[in-house]
């Protein structure tokens, strides 16, 4: 894309028209730049059967990632690198996971459920059911579990999600003692012929670490998700 202006204000104006269709092409650079560095080493067709086996849905999970939970309402997958600094004297840790689930729901009682929001805008049906299936399946030391932190930064899109009309929250999640915490996707839509409310939350743990490149790696598996509707 190229804007020619005859001055900085019309440069400006052209390029405010234009911002839209320009993150667009970014964003979907960014894509394919991270999809050749994610699936580069190829792809966990054992996990990939696996959910297809379990929920009748496609997605892409790359090398190293691992199956973690394997159940008839919940699967989750995962993976944890280790980092060593320049020096070579220090470690860190860097967790991805996801977690995929449904929960059987009429139209009406998801159009309920999505009403529930509080005051500045949460969808706190969704994380209501949320905070059951983490408190099983995402649990840390000393049985502390996830939980959805909505009090800093919360953040909603519509999207495409697994070929429905859906929904990309991003938030922050934590778990106290100890105290751990970071960013947290979580995508949801509901399946009207199938009566299913689908959710796919995706979250990233990695201290002291740049998280951008590790959330734009969990966008980017979250849209290979094929659904059958």
């Amino acid at each position: 894309m190229v804007i020619v202006a005859r001055s900085k204000q019309a440069l400006y104006a052209g390029l405010a028209r234009q911002a839209s269709t320009l993150i667009k092409h970014i964003l979907q650079h960014e894509d394919s730049r991270y999809v050749g560095a994610l699936y580069t080493v190829g792809r966990n067709t054992a996990s990939e059967k696996a959910i297809e086996t379990r929920f009748n849905a496609k997605i892409e999970v790359p090398t190293g990632f691992e199956l973690l939970v394997d159940s008839a309402q919940v699967v989750t997958f995962g993976r944890t690198q280790t980092f060593v600094n320049k020096e070579g004297n220090s470690e860190r840790n860097v967790t991805q996971r996801y977690l995929l689930t449904y929960l059987p729901m009429s139209t009406a009682e998801f159009a309920s459920l999505h009403a529930q929001t509080d005051s500045i805008g949460n969808r706190l049906g969704i994380f209501k059911y949320l905070y059951d299936i983490n408190r099983k399946y995402f649990v840390g030391e000393n049985s502390a579990y996830l939980v959805e932190d909505l009090r800093a930064y919360w953040t909603s899109e519509p999207v495409q999600f697994g070929g429905l009309r859906g929904e990309l929250v991003r938030c922050l999640w934590r778990i106290e003692d100890p105290f751990m915490g970071g960013p947290l996707l979580v995508y949801y839509a509901h399946d009207p012929k199938q009566s299913k409310l689908w959710i796919l939350q995706g979250v990233v743990y990695g201290a002291g670490t740049e998280k951008k490149p590790l959330v734009r790696e969990m966008e980017v598996i979250a849209k290979t998700l094929k659904l059958a509707v």
